[in-house]
């Protein structure tokens, strides 16, 4: 199923990201309000079943959504956009 998220706000982008992060993850997941950069983050500590219940993630996990405010690319140019914005945060947890 596809979904057109193109007409979202940033705050209502923040606001699905952090119900599929709650809804995956579970509701130990803690959303926060604007950062100082900006940012707009949620947080767990503890077991969660993810990516699987054999494989259960257990610790502190930092969850960031990343906008694009622009939808005038092509794929490959967001792609890039997005690695180096998760490059840029650390978003792979490396």
């Amino acid at each position: 199923m596809d979904y057109n998220l193109s007409g979202l706000s940033t705050r209502e982008f923040e606001h699905v990201s952090q119900a599929l992060a709650q809804e995956i993850l579970g509701p130990g997941v803690s959303a926060f309000g604007d950062g100082k950069d900006g940012g707009r983050e949620a947080t767990l500590e503890g077991r969660v079943p993810y990516p699987s219940e054999l494989e259960a993630w257990d610790g502190y996990m930092v969850v960031q959504a990343k906008f694009r405010q622009r939808t005038d690319q092509q794929p490959q140019d967001a792609v890039s956009w997005l690695k180096g914005a998760c490059s840029a945060t650390s978003c792979w947890g490396r």
